[in-house]
């Protein structure tokens, strides 16, 4: 009787599935999740960043409220975080670099006007 069940939820499942969209280009978080990818300006990268993992994480809840399996949506979600952890981690570089560089450059300039603040003395 168990088995039964199972079976037939299984085929309840696959029905909803076929009768669900399976094109999840049109979701708005794939139009947020292409722009994160895509962003070249350093100061808006982490707010996109932020932006598309709101957006997946309601996407997941919905997901969660309509029958089917979206099999394919959800892999795509996962993949999609996993590129956000590297773009993340990218840009944690970017931003340590930019900072030793700015540092550098502070750095340099004080030494150049040095002798000039020791003549003042």
């Amino acid at each position: 009787m168990a088995q039964a069940k199972m079976g037939s939820e299984q085929n309840t499942g696959v029905l909803w599935e076929g009768l669900m969209p399976t094109d999840y280009e049109k979701e708005k978080w794939v139009e947020i999740y292409t722009q994160a990818i895509l962003e070249l300006e350093h100061a808006k990268i982490t707010g996109r960043i932020g932006d598309t993992r709101t957006e997946l994480a309601a996407r997941v809840e919905k997901l969660r409220e309509v029958p089917g399996l979206h099999v394919a949506e959800l892999h795509a979600i996962d993949e999609a975080r996993r590129i956000l952890l590297v773009l993340e981690g990218e840009e944690g570089q970017y931003t340590a670099e930019q900072k030793s560089r700015a540092l550098e450059e502070a750095l340099h300039k004080l030494r150049s006007i040095a002798p000039k603040i020791q003549k003042l003395k």
